[in-house]
């Protein structure tokens, strides 16, 4: 059996700027090997959709789930950064 991925998709035009940066912050995730972050294996720009493969979890979704939004913005600078610094 082949591997199972997830695939989000940004769906909104974004301006340049805002493209890029999303772009950026999604390369250097591909970057980061952690046991705690889900794996981002690859980015595709299709029909302007930014489209992003992956790691498959099974344990089903965060959505509805209350997450502190600064806190959670704060943990993936965090995360950002060390890879960053690392590479």
């Amino acid at each position: 059996m082949g591997r199972v991925f997830a695939l989000k998709v940004i769906f909104e035009n974004h301006k340049d700027s805002m493209r890029h940066q999303i772009c950026t912050e999604i390369e250097i995730l591909r970057d980061v090997d952690n046991p705690n972050m889900v794996k981002c294996h690859d980015m595709f720009d299709h029909n302007g959709e930014i489209q992003v493969l992956l790691e498959y979890m099974d344990r089903g979704s965060l959505e509805g789930v209350a997450i502190d939004q600064g806190i959670a913005y704060t943990l993936m600078v965090l995360a950002l950064l060390l890879t960053y610094m690392i590479h």
